[in-house]
C-alpha cells in the first residue's frame, strides 16, 4: 500500500507541477500516534494529527482515543461559533430558553 501511495503521489506531482523532483531522497516516516478505537473517529484523529504535527513529536503523549469525544466537541464549538458561520446561533445560546 505504501509503495502505491508514493508512486501515485509522484505521478500526480509530475503531472500537475511538471517538475522533476528526486523523491527517492525523502525518508518515509511513521510518526507515533494514538490508535483509534472505533471505525468512525478517523476524521477527528486526522484533524488532530494535522493540528499538532511536528517532526519527531510523540503524539501519544498529547492525546489518546479517550480524548476524542471532547476533541470532537471542541471542533464542533469552534466551527459553530466561527465568525464566518451564518447559522442561527440562538439554536445553541438559547437552548434552555431565555431567563
Amino acid at each position: 500500500m505504501k509503495d502505491t501511495l508514493i508512486d501515485n503521489f509522484i505521478h500526480l506531482w509530475e503531472l500537475i507541477i511538471s517538475e522533476k523532483h528526486d523523491f527517492g531522497s525523502f525518508k518515509v516516516m511513521y510518526p507515533n500516534v494514538p490508535k483509534q478505537a472505533t471505525l468512525v473517529d478517523c476524521g477527528v484523529f486526522v484533524m488532530k494529527f494535522m493540528e499538532l504535527w511536528k517532526p519527531f513529536v510523540d503524539m501519544r503523549r498529547l492525546f489518546s482515543d479517550q480524548d476524542i469525544l471532547n476533541i470532537r466537541i471542541q471542533y464542533a464549538i469552534k466551527l459553530f461559533f466561527l465568525s464566518d458561520n451564518e447559522a442561527d446561533l440562538r439554536l445553541v445560546t438559547d437552548y434552555y430558553g431565555k431567563p
